[in-house]
């Protein structure tokens, strides 16, 4: 199991590494939301997932997968109209870390309980933006890529999926700023709380890292 955007992003290569090395086991997907994943888990419809789980969780054991981070992306016509003449000043103190003038721009943004969502909300609440001009909320990453790259507000977005969501042509119409270490986290396998573990899990989790390089 895994996220809609994430999995298009990192399972077909872990996919095709599992299947070189277990050539006679198939592999069925399911894409849900971080907490449906959690459930599924523990209703034991799923054995394994990769998603946004904490580092400890009731009845499931999770290892670490790799590291996330969320940048912030808006379309450059979006900056150009709200900046205007200062765009360039704008887009420098962006740069060097002082995001106050987000308060001028409309945002899409994930839910509150959605990663994005929250990492959004703190990072806004830390650059003074305590009111922000919400155009849309949406669970799902790649509707807000499209929705940023419609120029309907800024969004903050996984940086390795804005890739797999919306092409690196188009990322070329977009500016990409980095926020920060605390916009960082890591993405991890979720799996059942039992005394053995299959091997075909470890199997998998083993591929799915080689994959990654």
């Amino acid at each position: 199991g895994a996220g809609s955007a994430r999995g298009r992003a990192i399972l077909p290569a872990a996919i095709a590494a599992f299947g070189a090395v277990c050539p006679n086991i198939s592999v069925e997907l399911l894409e849900a939301s971080n907490d449906m994943l959690r459930q599924k888990l523990l209703e034991r419809e799923l054995d394994l997932a990769v998603a946004d789980f904490p580092e400890t969780a009731p009845d499931i054991r999770t290892r670490e997968f790799y590291r996330e981070e969320i940048v912030l992306l808006i379309g450059k016509k979006l900056f150009a109209s709200v900046c205007g003449a200062d765009a360039a000043d704008v887009r420098r103190r962006f740069r060097s870390g002082d995001f106050g003038a987000l308060k001028n721009f409309p945002f899409v943004l994930g839910g509150p309980e959605d990663v994005d969502g929250r990492i959004a909300t703190d990072f806004l609440r830390r650059a003074g933006v305590e009111r922000p001009t919400i155009k849309t909320r949406s669970h799902s990453v790649g509707m807000l890529a499209e929705l940023c790259a419609h120029g309907v507000g800024a969004c903050f977005c996984p940086k390795e999926l804005a890739g797999s969501i919306l092409g690196e042509e188009r990322l070329k119409e977009f500016l990409r700023f980095r926020l920060g270490e605390q916009t960082s986290y890591f993405v991890r396998f979720g799996y059942h709380e039992q005394s053995y573990q299959w091997s075909v899990i470890e199997t998998f989790m083993r591929c799915a890292v080689s994959a990654r390089g």
